[in-house]
């Protein structure tokens, strides 16, 4: 349940970052995010990676659902795709490696200084 509610506020706040930086604006709402959590587990990566699939995929499918199919197409062609939607696919991977990545990078620093803040220094005896 956890991991649902971090993924629709990585949805939220990236959507509007996205509005101000263009399509990287995922990635620091990703690093901040994965910075800013507290809970442990191998899988922390995978709230980041359901946003990118969400916000990249997301408009990719309402594009050739809408009638902008030709231009999906003729994009698919350039990148020798044989379908739409196997670039709609690819879109939403691209976007799940970025969050997913991003996230864990914003994840394994913060563990850096969580380890390095519970350290004690050695004791001269």
């Amino acid at each position: 349940m956890r991991s649902i509610i971090d993924s629709v506020v990585i949805i939220i706040l990236s959507y509007q970052a996205c509005l101000l930086l263009g399509w990287w604006g995922l990635v620091p709402v990703c690093v901040v995010s994965g910075l800013l959590q507290s809970w442990s587990g191998s899988a922390r990566h995978w709230p980041g990676m359901l946003a990118g699939a969400v916000l990249w995929g997301g408009p990719a499918i309402y594009h050739v659902l809408t009638g902008s199919e030709a231009y999906v197409q003729q994009t698919a062609e350039l990148l020798q795709l044989p379908s739409s939607w196997l670039l709609v696919i690819v879109t939403a991977l691209i976007g799940t490696l970025i969050a997913g990545l991003s996230r864990k990078i914003g994840v394994l620093v913060s563990s850096l200084y969580v380890k390095a803040s519970t350290s004690t220094p050695p004791s001269r005896t």
